[in-house]
């Protein structure tokens, strides 16, 4: 990968190759990919908007996969208006 140059004819690092880094506990750290027009120090909307969309989207698939497994592993189930607990009891 290429150095970019700037106006003074030094070689700057190299953009990373994408906006976050993974660490540890599903947390991430930004790069400069995430710096805004207005000011270097101000992190543009976008990326932790995908961040964001990502774990929604995660969350989102695996519910059915949680639902299904408690089911099987647990014995629970949804209720149906009218059924009674084992004390006798309307649901």
């Amino acid at each position: 990968m290429a150095l970019a140059s700037s106006d003074d004819g030094q070689k700057s690092p190299p953009l990373p190759s994408s906006a976050y880094v993974a660490l540890e506990g599903g947390a991430f750290a930004s790069t400069d990919l995430t710096r805004g027009p207005w000011h270097p120090d101000h992190q543009h909307g976008g990326p932790p908007i995908a961040l964001v969309a990502l774990q929604l989207l995660g969350s989102i698939l695996a519910y059915p996969v949680v639902v299904a497994l408690s089911g099987l592993l647990f014995g629970l189930r949804k209720t149906a208006p009218g059924q009674t607990d084992s004390l006798g009891r309307r649901i």
